[in-house]
């Protein structure tokens, strides 16, 4: 049967619908195939093109298949040395190779493993590091230093490097930053360096003390997890020319203070305890915003830029979206797990998406009298006990599967609606 397949459609349009596969199933297509057949290295190819390793069976298996890994995930063991000594044709067939290396480990780890194609390295309870003994095509380097790691200079980094992460190091004069770096974590470290590579387009920074370094204006996206004494002294050195910013972190009464770049066209601002967003100028900028997480109230006074097509409100307080002016350009406006019991009388721009799910024991008991904009797509309504749903006037673009609505009988003779 899958042979016919070749006599009504093209062996490119047949690769597509592969794509869409689980590996059982192709396994089983492909054990259902003849040896001459044509979609059997093409099958095959597709069994392989991701690969995560768990075993050693399955490097042996894939190697008998003489298969062509594409990109293979692999927290490397012991066990797994004599079998790429022994398959040098097939390890040398694997396109692209992440690697996990188990703790305790240093760098003379590279110096056993015959993998050469990899581009991305992930080193746990590393006691030292020289980069110079790296493989020289790395594009990702995760560092996970021991406790007491040894204290050794690290330069000479791999020329294709573009992205660092560096966590529990206690002596950052050590570290020399290679100077093509594009995208840097930095995690749990005694401090900062004074200069970035001028090229850096994002930061992350977790738990990190913060004096009077600044940020190279190259910096597009930021992330901030750090103490609110820090966070205070991070956002009054903000980049220029920043596109996304995120932080995830208490700014108690400081958000009224906060100015942001108009350039910025992504803010997350998440588990920050805020309660309102009085005084906050939003970037003109803005796209999306995300306030997941917060204690927000209400959402009057607020003004948001007409540039504004995302907002998330989830997990807040609040009980109303009355008198809120959403912008025109809105597209999705997702409010979960809030406190509402109405949708009645909302004026809701030309949204496409709207989730109002709910966990909490107040929910919406009617919608018939709530006006739903026409151009809605989504909606996701999972845990309201909606009395009138019969009733209800969706709008006619909302059809499965964007909406599917399943009916309950309850105690109360009404319906439940989820999404």
């Amino acid at each position: 049967m899958p042979q016919n397949f070749l006599e009504v459609f093209p062996i490119e349009v047949i690769d597509i619908v592969l794509m869409f596969l689980s590996k059982r199933t192709l396994a089983t297509l492909y054990d259902g195939l003849s040896e001459e057949s044509v979609l059997k290295p093409l099958v095959l190819s597709r069994m392989y093109k991701h690969m995560k390793v768990d075993n050693l069976e399955q490097l042996i298996e894939a190697a008998s298949l003489d298969a062509r890994v594409g990109t293979m995930h692999l927290e490397y063991r012991d066990e797994y040395l004599s079998f790429f000594q022994d398959n040098p044709t097939f390890t040398s067939c694997i396109s692209d190779i992440k690697l996990t290396l188990p703790g305790p480990c240093d760098y003379t780890v590279f110096n056993k493993i015959p993998l050469k194609n990899v581009s991305h390295v992930e080193l746990k309870g590393v006691k030292s590091f020289d980069p110079s003994c790296a493989p020289r095509n790395l594009k990702l380097i995760n560092l996970f230093f021991d406790l007491h790691p040894i204290p050794m200079k690290m330069e000479g980094w791999p020329p294709s490097l573009s992205s660092l992460v560096i966590q529990g190091h206690n002596n950052l004069t050590l570290i020399e930053l290679p100077k093509g770096l594009k995208e840097l974590t930095c995690s749990y470290l005694q401090g900062l360096w004074n200069q970035f590579p001028s090229g850096l387009e994002k930061l992350e920074l977790i738990l990190i003390p913060f004096q009077n370094q600044r940020f190279p204006n190259s910096i597009k996206e930021l992330l901030i997890n750090c103490r609110p004494v820090d966070v205070g002294k991070l956002l009054g050195r903000l980049p220029s020319k920043l596109k996304k910013l995120s932080l995830t972190t208490t700014l108690y009464g400081m958000i009224s203070a906060f100015e942001c770049p108009d350039s910025v066209e992504i803010l997350e601002i998440k588990h920050c305890i805020i309660e309102n967003l009085g005084g906050f100028k939003l970037p003109k900028s803005l796209v999306k915003l995300i306030l997941t997480d917060n204690k927000l109230l209400n959402l009057q006074d607020v003004k948001y830029p007409e540039s504004l097509q995302v907002l998330n409100l989830n997990s807040n307080g609040l009980k109303t979206l009355h008198n809120v002016d959403l912008p025109k350009q809105l597209r999705e406006l997702y409010v979960a797990d809030n406190y509402y019991t109405s949708l009645e009388g909302i004026t809701f721009p030309e949204l496409e998406i709207l989730d109002i799910t709910t966990n909490s024991v107040v929910e919406i008991k009617s919608m018939k009298n709530a006006i739903l904009p026409p151009t809605l797509k989504v909606l996701k309504a999972g845990g309201h006990c909606i009395g009138d749903y019969e009733q209800t006037t969706f709008p006619k673009g909302l059809k499965s599967p964007s909406m599917e609505i399943r009916k309950r009988y309850l105690s109360q003779m009404s319906w439940r609606a989820f999404c």
